[in-house]
């Protein structure tokens, strides 16, 4: 119904008015983005929990991390792969490849991988792992000490009678070269030998024979009685605290060990087929060696024995050179089965 009085126009309506004189609208724009963006937050909110361990191997690096990049090992050890990793645990998985191309009895340098992921990332590690020979040969004599009377005994003395054994854990017997002194003071009353032993590494390892020299065969004598007295005073004093056993007293003379003692079938078998080997005893890569005025022994040495292999234990003679003095020198080879070699020493300025 509409009715004009002096120029207003009056509305009536049923139901209230959107907007009175002199009020401002507020917009609802505001309101609707927050809840947009509440949302929106709780979506992502929700997501990163269900995926959150997809989103932690992306950030996360699986890389495996070593104690180092390359390692030596003994010939003839174990290796344990794992011991080598210092992050294990770290939220990855891994496998090792190649580790079963490491041969541990062989000198050499081998590689193995380490290939870990997650599920996101993957990544390879290697390892260089060599396999080395440190350890010096063994060598063993039949006495610590010799009692010599000065004259026939001096005289006919040879240091590699007392060489009862030498080995080595890698290399074989005839690739071990083996020294001894040879210039000796007869005139002393006490002398040492030294022996050395040599491997195909350059390993060495050495011990010592301590002569004693007496002018007389009486006074060697006395040495000799004084040192069973003093053997079997110390021999007294242990059976004494040990307490004498009766039952290995009473085992002792076994009169069946007795009799197998002398086996005839071994001193029938002692000739074997073997036996032609030794009457072809060689010493093989015996070469020259040109060093300079001053250098030291070891030196010469190492150049003398690279190569050198033979049939059976290689002794080398190299007394007669003079590192100090410029000249041509020769050393002798022998081994323990009667082979021989002469190479020669230049030292030049």
């Amino acid at each position: 119904m509409k009715k004009e009085l002096n120029n207003i126009v009056e509305w009536n309506y049923d139901d209230e008015a959107d907007i009175t004189i002199g009020e401002v609208h507020i917009s609802k724009t505001a309101k609707i983005i927050l809840i947009i963006l509440i949302v929106v937050l709780m979506i992502l909110g929700g997501l990163s929990i269900y995926f959150r361990q997809y989103i932690f191997d992306y950030i996360a690096n699986p890389h495996i991390i070593l104690s180092a990049k390359e390692i030596d090992l003994e010939v003839f050890s174990e290796i344990n792969a794992e011991d080598y990793i210092i992050n294990k645990g770290d939220g990855y998985t891994y496998t090792i490849e190649n580790l079963d191309k490491v041969n541990t009895k062989k000198l050499g340098s081998y590689v193995i991988t380490y290939k870990s992921k997650n599920s996101v990332q993957s990544y390879e590690t290697q390892l260089t792992i060599n396999v080395v020979d440190t350890t010096a040969p063994e060598i063993v004599l039949t006495k610590d000490v010799v009692l010599l009377t000065r004259g026939k005994e001096t005289d006919n003395f040879k240091p590699r009678d007392y060489i009862e054994s030498v080995t080595d854990n890698y290399s074989k017997k005839e690739n071990i070269l083996i020294d001894f002194t040879t210039n000796i003071d007869f005139s002393l009353d006490e002398v040492e030998i030294i022996y050395s032993a040599t491997d195909e590494q350059k390993n060495v390892a050495t011990t010592t024979l301590t002569l004693a020299i007496f002018e007389s065969d009486e006074e060697k004598q006395k040495e000799e009685e004084k040192q069973k007295e003093e053997e079997g005073t110390e021999t007294t004093e242990e059976t004494t605290t040990e307490a004498p056993r009766t039952e290995a007293q009473t085992e002792a003379p076994r009169t069946e060990a007795q009799t197998e003692a002398p086996q005839t079938e071994a001193q029938t078998e002692a000739p074997t087929t073997e036996a032609p080997v030794a009457a072809d005893p060689y010493i093989s890569g015996v070469h020259d060696v040109s060093i300079q005025v001053g250098s030291d022994f070891s030196s010469m040495v190492n150049q003398l024995v690279s190569g050198v292999s033979g049939s059976g234990y290689v002794y080398c003679d190299y007394s007669s050179v003079n590192l100090t003095v410029a000249g041509t020198y020769p050393v002798y080879w022998s081994s323990d089965d009667g082979a021989s070699a002469t190479c020669y020493v230049s030292v030049y300025e």
